[in-house]
């Protein structure tokens, strides 16, 4: 009976050490990875642009529709008859199908980049959405993140405003051929 006894203590002693083991490494991991978080908030603040979202995961997409942005925007896409490269261009296209043609890709080149800087403004919303779910040390910078997100909106509302204006000036183009 004594050799019964001592085999179960030994049993449950192993099977509670061991449980105590895995909840002191799954509460290091989360210390590590509080600690982790904390720092990528420090670092966020101390960034802008892409670079002032604190999640990996965001800040990698940012980045890639970031890219994209200076792609797709960094083309000739306006209209106006003040735009002496546009003049230029029209002047020399002799065809009604041509000078169309010119203004469509035109359109197309300014519906690409509106499309494409709200997707990084997106971005931007998924990071402020996740921001203020944050809980405990992190809700104070989460905070400070949000407004430095919310003062550079206005940067990208504006440059999506021009290309809306030049879309509009190339769809009147078009009427006036």
């Amino acid at each position: 009976m004594m050799t019964f006894f001592s085999r179960n203590t030994k049993s449950i002693f192993m099977g509670l050490s061991r449980l105590l083991f895995v909840a002191a490494v799954i509460t290091a991991l989360a210390g590590w990875s509080q600690a982790a978080e904390k720092k990528d908030f420090e670092t966020a603040l101390k960034n802008n642009g892409c670079k002032s979202i604190p999640y990996k995961d965001l800040q990698k997409k940012c980045v890639n529709e970031q890219k994209d942005v200076h792609r797709l925007c960094d083309r000739p896409h306006s209209c106006s008859s003040k735009n002496k490269d546009f003049k230029k261009i029209m002047k020399k296209l002799k065809k009604k199908g041509d000078k169309e043609k010119e203004i469509k890709a035109r359109i197309k080149i300014a519906d690409d980049c509106i499309n494409q800087r709200e997707a990084v403004m997106k971005v931007f919303d998924d990071t402020q959405d996740r921001l203020k779910k944050e809980k405990g040390d992190l809700a104070e910078m989460a905070k400070d993140l949000i407004k430095k997100i919310q003062s550079g909106e206005s940067g990208h509302k504006k440059a999506i405003a021009i290309q809306k204006n030049a879309k509009k000036t190339c769809e009147g183009s078009l009427k006036g051929i």
